[in-house]
């Protein structure tokens, strides 16, 4: 049996603004290692070495065990005043209204496209 207890801060990206993040971790897993030459268990903490086997490798499972612990969507926290603290620039260019995703006009010259018939029929579905 093998008991892994982490704590520590993982060096990450910001999911909003894509600047460095530090994001606390903590966890406790443990894993049971099983000689046998044959697997006979479906559960993900328990491995099988072979009879003759004398060592293990334990630095995959470590980062699993860490990277499982880090939430879905890691961004900055806010500043106690409630704004964000992300990388400004980042968030007035995310902010940039001038790019509008339903049309389909050219940036540099300002007109609008012609539309392939086909994407045409498909957008016609969605307003359905």
């Amino acid at each position: 049996m093998f008991h892994f207890a982490f704590h520590g801060d993982v060096l990450t990206t910001c999911d909003r603004c894509l600047g460095e993040l530090r994001w606390p971790v903590s966890g406790e897993n443990d894993l049971c290692v099983k000689f046998s030459d044959t697997e006979v268990s479906d559960d993900e903490d328990v491995i099988f070495l072979p009879e003759k086997a004398h060592t293990i490798d334990l630095a995959q499972w470590m980062y699993e065990y860490v990277a499982v612990s880090l939430p879905i969507r890691c961004v900055h926290p806010d500043n106690p005043d409630g704004s964000s603290s992300c990388d400004p620039l980042m968030l007035e260019y995310l902010s940039d209204d001038s790019d509008d995703d339903n049309s389909v006009e050219d940036s540099v010259t300002g007109s609008e496209q012609e539309i392939d018939p086909r994407w045409e029929a498909l957008r016609n579905l969605k307003n359905d």
